[in-house]
């Protein structure tokens, strides 16, 4: 398990995900990943710590998935996730709701930031899918997810033992209409959220 603490900056962390990253583009043939996925135990203790990082204030909102399909069963599952654009990447704070292994193995006690995945925008999950089952990765956990005209699915896949971290995939279609992650959006609504 790879933490944030772990580094002695945000810039060496950042390093390490750039060469995992282009690790994974390589092997699978993705673009450049544009989300880090971490699991917490707190969002707000997370957030706040990573502030003092460099990080602006994330955008904090909680997502229910519906569908949630992981190990193959169909379970009810949420979280509530920190969302901030920096240093060219969408970091995303998760806490997790219960109902899921994915990521709540992944919560450490002593309140450690855990470097869960790398997450790839794509525009046809189901297509990706085949593909890197070709490849022999392991499908761990796939959903969707609403909010209002947005909706998002994603499909997470086991590469721990390759890569030490998850691979997940995300696509995001408004009206219909696939779409890429909106990062002036999102650090002006975590900026408004911080000042209420």
């Amino acid at each position: 398990m790879v933490k944030f603490q772990d580094f002695e900056s945000r810039s060496k962390f950042v390093e390490y995900v750039r060469q995992q990253d282009e690790i994974i583009q390589e092997r699978y043939g993705l673009h450049p990943c544009y989300q880090i996925g971490m699991v917490v135990q707190d969002l707000e203790e997370a957030d706040a710590f990573m502030m003092t990082q460099g990080n602006p204030p994330s955008m904090k909102t909680q997502l229910i998935a519906a569908p949630w399909i992981e190990g193959g069963q169909e379970k009810d599952y949420g979280l509530k996730a920190g969302l901030v654009y920096n240093d060219g990447y969408e970091y995303e704070l998760i806490e997790p709701f219960p109902g899921s292994d994915l990521h709540s193995r992944y919560i450490e006690a002593d309140g450690a930031i855990v470097f869960h995945h790398v997450n790839y925008a794509v525009k046809d999950i189901d297509y990706w899918t085949a593909r890197l089952a070709t490849q022999g990765v392991k499908l761990a956990a796939k959903g969707k997810t609403k909010v209002g005209p947005l909706k998002a699915e994603f499909a997470y896949f086991d590469t721990v033992d390759e890569f030490g971290i998850i691979l997940e995939l995300a696509s995001f279609k408004l009206f219909g209409i696939n779409i890429t992650p909106m990062p002036s959006m999102i650090n002006a609504i975590g900026r408004w959220q911080h000042k209420l």
